[in-house]
């Protein structure tokens, strides 16, 4: 069981499998749309769809590393004992939500980050 801890861990080990499983759904998703696209079996518009994928796997995989749930951390919430959300205490709702923010931020960063490396060398 994990302990409730603000603005630093909020989920318990099954949601923080969860977020590991999104994580690499978002990837592999985003990985078969870069090799279709490169061997032009995609619509131009597909492309698009990439940097959301992406930001998908990072969102999640950095979720599970951390152990914190943005989606509960904007809300107020936390789940460590597996049962549903509770409320979190007011004193913690500020870290919460900036360990969400942070969370956004570092999932941005490296969207960014691979989609310039992916236009650089293989789109």
């Amino acid at each position: 069981m994990t302990e409730y801890e603000a603005g630093k861990c909020n989920i318990d080990s099954r949601e923080q499998r969860k977020r590991y499983f999104l994580g690499a759904s978002g990837f592999t998703t985003a990985g078969i749309m870069i090799i279709l696209t490169y061997f032009n079996y995609t619509q131009l518009y597909s492309r698009n769809l990439v940097p959301v994928l992406i930001f998908i796997g990072f969102n999640g995989f950095i979720q599970g590393r951390l152990n914190f749930c943005a989606g509960y951390g904007f809300l107020g919430k936390e789940n460590t004992s597996g049962a549903t959300p509770e409320d979190t205490p007011d004193d913690s709702r500020r870290k919460d939500l900036l360990g969400a923010v942070r969370i956004q931020l570092y999932a941005s960063f490296g969207t960014v980050l691979v989609m310039g490396l992916l236009e650089m060398f293989i789109l």
